[in-house]
């Protein structure tokens, strides 16, 4: 790499195709406990909370953080709906940003995720990548001490458009690192990529929603 990672800047490595994405293996999808069909069902909240005092965390704001709060409160006992094999199956979007709203309560310095919006329709993608690269602004914007350091493997444009530092890798080799206008400006790569849909629903670039 030709630059350094520093505190609260947001790195997103767009991987564009071969053999070796294990070469990116610190990142977990899906490791929420309802995917584990050998443990009995718990609730929403303390599948968010493992073990932590809710007391001393922010659940609601994680929650909204993660675009999940028109969600809990369409479940019949909201935070305290079961989930699980004995309990609500949630989908793929609602396992992404509950998988969020964990990682938030958390407030942890460093965040990684590996395509953290791949299940969720244009809007609510939108949304959550606002709120997320969001979180330790003051309300004019400006940051706080409190903003994290963000890895993101990803090729998602919401993404892209908010980074401050992408890396481009193909067959397990970097073909280029920079900021998005200066990568479209000079990696045939991104330009290639860019040109088509990278992943977005047919018409949203027009509807100006990515």
């Amino acid at each position: 790499l030709n630059s350094q990672l520093l505190a609260g800047q947001r790195w997103i490595f767009l991987y564009t195709g071969g053999r070796n994405k294990n070469g990116i293996n610190f990142v977990m999808r899906n490791h929420l406990n309802w995917t584990d069909f050998h443990r009995p069902s718990t609730s929403l909240r303390e599948n968010l909370l493992l073990g932590l005092p809710e007391a001393k965390v922010d659940l609601p704001g994680a929650i909204q953080a993660a675009v999940m709060e028109q969600d809990v409160g369409e479940l019949a006992d909201g935070l305290d709906t079961l989930v699980g094999p004995k309990g609500v199956k949630l989908s793929g979007g609602q396992i992404q940003r509950s998988a969020t709203a964990r990682m938030f309560v958390r407030t942890p310095e460093l965040l990684v995720f590996d395509d953290l919006s791949s299940a969720l329709d244009v809007e609510t993608e939108r949304t959550l990548w606002e709120r997320l690269f969001a979180r330790g602004q003051a309300g004019d914007g400006s940051p706080t001490d409190n903003v994290p350091t963000c890895l993101v493997v990803s090729h998602r444009r919401a993404a892209l458009r908010r980074a401050d530092h992408i890396i481009v890798l193909k067959e397990g080799k970097i073909l280029a690192e920079g900021e998005l206008d200066g990568l479209l400006a000079t990696s045939a790569e991104m330009q290639r990529l860019w040109a088509g849909d990278l992943g977005q629903p047919r018409g949203a670039e027009e509807r100006g929603i990515v």
